[in-house]
């Protein structure tokens, strides 16, 4: 506890005194300078953007500490989910210049918190877009008897094998340095991790460094 507690009060300090420090900035005379100061508002939004994610992981994690992460079980439509992804991360893939492909899953239905499980999804490709510099991200799903196995996958920076057994930590990053430029909180594996156990399908990783990622998890089909 007083470890999480420490690294909360870091993970807060970090973007609070970068925003304080472009403020301070723009009023003592930036603000009148039309050369900086659009670039020091960009950078108070990126910090701001940062501490809302920062939040939002934080009250997520402490659902889960406190056992408050209930589960609302349904049959679903796999492909809802699909077409999220694609509306919310195609652009952001695109600017990159990398190719994100989504299968059409429609007809497709799976057992689970379709909400939680869209978080799954969510972190899984956002990571898999900030640490992929060229190339492509790709979802594929195969049904197999009653179960659906998704398998997301990057050509990005990899992680090291003395790391695997690491990376779900809360808080962990392989490279500080990255995960911050990126906006990373450090708790989103952990989240996937966590959301993934409560609906008793665990989650596996294969990664090599500079060979890229797959994380793979599977679902019920009721």
């Amino acid at each position: 506890r007083t470890q999480f507690i420490a690294n909360i009060s870091h993970e807060l300090k970090t973007p609070i005194f970068a925003i304080k420090g472009f403020v301070e900035t723009l009023i003592d005379g930036a603000l009148s300078d039309d050369e900086v100061n659009m670039e020091f508002l960009k950078k108070i939004s990126h910090q701001s953007n940062r501490l809302e994610n920062l939040f939002s992981d934080l009250i997520t994690i402490s659902k889960i500490q406190s056992k408050e992460l209930s589960l609302s079980l349904e049959n679903f439509e796999l492909n809802d989910i699909m077409l999220w992804l694609k509306d919310t991360f195609e652009d952001e893939a695109n600017q990159k210049g990398l190719e994100l492909i989504i299968p059409n899953t429609k007809k497709l239905q799976v057992y689970g918190d379709k909400v939680w499980l869209q978080s799954v999804f969510s972190n899984l490709v956002k990571n898999a877009i900030n640490y992929t510099a060229e190339g492509k991200i790709t979802i594929i799903i195969k049904k197999f008897n009653k179960q659906v196995k998704i398998r997301i996958i990057d050509n990005g920076i990899g992680i090291s094998n003395e790391y695997h057994n690491r990376i779900f930590e809360r808080f962990f990053r392989v490279d500080q340095a990255r995960s911050r430029e990126v906006g990373g909180t450090g708790l989103g594996l952990s989240i996937v991790k966590h959301i993934l156990d409560i609906h008793g399908s665990p989650i596996r990783l294969k990664s090599r460094l500079g060979q890229g990622s797959e994380f793979s998890f599977n679902l019920v089909i009721n």
